[in-house]
């Protein structure tokens, strides 16, 4: 037994906690008996008791989590009448503008959608009049946002302007209004589709991409490139401290108020999951230099998902975007190296990149697999050539674009050169997406709950096979 295995344990059950408190009862003891005889028969008495305390504090966290949500007596289906403040930017659609509420005399967030032609901002006070109505089974992932219910097209009075109760509101404020910033300039330099996919891929405005496009990202296997990821974090993070630098900031200064924008980043981009999970990973891998000892990736990956899941349970059964971020983590973390070293034939550096390319997609793509068929019954074959072509071009994409947003702010004129730039690499993606998708079938197949479980129970298996008998070294990657 290590006293490193005791927090690796702890983040795994407690995880596993959350997951099985939403099975029967029945199923939950047939779990904790299978997991007692196959993964504790040879480990010490001491981590099978610590593991099996953290399984039921996941467990306790949910139940709480859950009771946290419970309000006694809401009126729903009634006309009621509530003051409150807009809580998250609005967004909107061409027929419609989504606008996140929390009341101030209940407490709780609701969702409003409203007319697009009304013009609101986030810390508006407003008083709504209209019917409440409880979230449906479509709409029942809006729980993890703890949100309780739905006005449609209530009657809305602005009360007051941008009421900033607190410094972190008003912070976010300015955040949302750059962010609005950035978004025109990208709309007044790029045309149709290029301005959606690229304020998708830097600004995390994914749900305003027509179904066109996201219906070829998506059947071409690219639509993870939306997904903010450490890549981005690491770019963004080099160009903004190498930019401070040379204005004539010190080291130290140029780190903090580099860790400054990242944050404001997350926050523009409403906490992406992907996002937050890089940022997190940086974190630890900073930690690790300070302490002097190495935090493997695999234990990154559950340490993080662990502190995810203890601020919010809800993102692993109602989150799909959280499944299939760490779901094609851990593909990469346990199948890149495996891929990578049986399809090693030559030395040439060309292949060499292509191969690792090649290797992490076929490891994200198998583990995220299953997730795939259960949520959208289909599987794009075309991804593992086309993140071949697109994947190697990214960081010239993000550096250019992140450039362009920074002379957008400080020169404007010059902005317009990077714009240029960057549309080649735009009409690439764009291109490749739609042949593959027109031209590539898919794989469709609709599987169960059960066999969704079936599917990771084997495929966690074979990567501790992989990892046992081949002692393969978990690698770092920079996101």
């Amino acid at each position: 037994m290590k006293i490193s295995d005791f927090p690796l344990f702890g983040s795994v059950f407690f995880i596993l906690g959350i997951l099985f408190s939403q099975l029967p009862k029945k199923f939950l003891l047939i779990s904790l008996l299978f997991f007692f005889f196959v993964f504790f028969k040879k480990k010490s008495l001491a981590l099978t008791l610590f593991s099996f305390f953290i399984f039921f504090l996941g467990i306790l966290r949910y139940q709480l989590f859950v009771e946290s949500l419970k309000v006694p007596n809401l009126p729903y289906f009634e006309k009621i009448e509530v003051v409150g403040v807009i809580v998250e930017p609005p967004e909107i659609r061409e027929k419609y503008q989504r606008l996140v509420f929390k009341s101030s005399d209940l407490g709780k967030k609701f969702l409003i959608f409203t007319s697009p032609y009304q013009n609101f901002d986030f810390g508006d006070e407003i008083k709504v009049f209209g019917n409440l109505e409880p979230l449906d089974e479509t709409k029942k992932y809006f729980l993890k946002d703890k949100i309780l219910g739905i006005f449609y097209f209530p009657k809305i009075e602005l009360l007051s302007k941008s009421k900033n109760f607190s410094i972190f509101s008003s912070f976010l404020s300015r955040v949302y209004n750059l962010k609005k910033f950035l978004e025109n300039s990208v709309d007044e330099n790029f045309q149709f589709p290029y301005s959606f996919l690229l304020k998708a891929i830097t600004l995390g405005e994914k749900e305003e991409m027509p179904s066109s496009l996201k219906d070829i990202l998506n059947n071409s296997g690219l639509r993870h490139i939306t997904a903010i990821s450490g890549l981005h974090i690491t770019i963004l993070s080099a160009i903004l401290y190498d930019f401070l630098l040379s204005i004539g900031f010190w080291r130290h200064h140029s780190f903090y108020f580099s860790t400054i924008f990242i944050f404001a980043y997350l926050a523009m981009l409403g906490w992406q999951i992907s996002a937050l999970r890089a940022a997190i990973f940086g974190l630890l891998f900073g930690f690790s230099q300070i302490i002097g000892r190495e935090i493997l990736l695999e234990r990154m990956i559950f340490y993080t998902a662990a502190f995810l899941l203890f601020l919010n349970p809800l993102l692993l059964t109602e989150d799909i975007s959280f499944q299939l971020s760490f779901a094609s983590i851990l593909g990469i973390n346990y199948f890149f190296s495996f891929f990578r070293e049986i399809l090693n034939f030559s030395k040439n550096k060309i292949y060499h990149s292509f191969l690792n390319t090649f290797s992490m997609s076929l490891g994200a793509l198998i583990f995220s697999g299953p997730l795939l068929f259960y949520h959208f019954g289909k599987l794009p074959v075309a991804a593992l050539i086309t993140n071949l072509l697109v994947i190697p071009i990214l960081p010239y994409l993000l550096s250019l674009s992140f450039l362009f947003f920074l002379f957008a702010l400080i020169f404007p004129s010059l902005s317009r050169i990077f714009s240029l730039i960057c549309f080649p690499f735009l009409f690439f993606i764009v291109f490749v997406a739609k042949f593959f998708s027109e031209n590539f079938p898919l794989i469709e197949l609709k599987i169960s709950v059960f066999q969704l479980f079936i599917s990771y129970f084997f495929l966690f298996l074979a990567a501790f096979k992989i990892k046992q008998e081949k002692r393969l070294k978990f690698f770092q990657l920079p996101f």
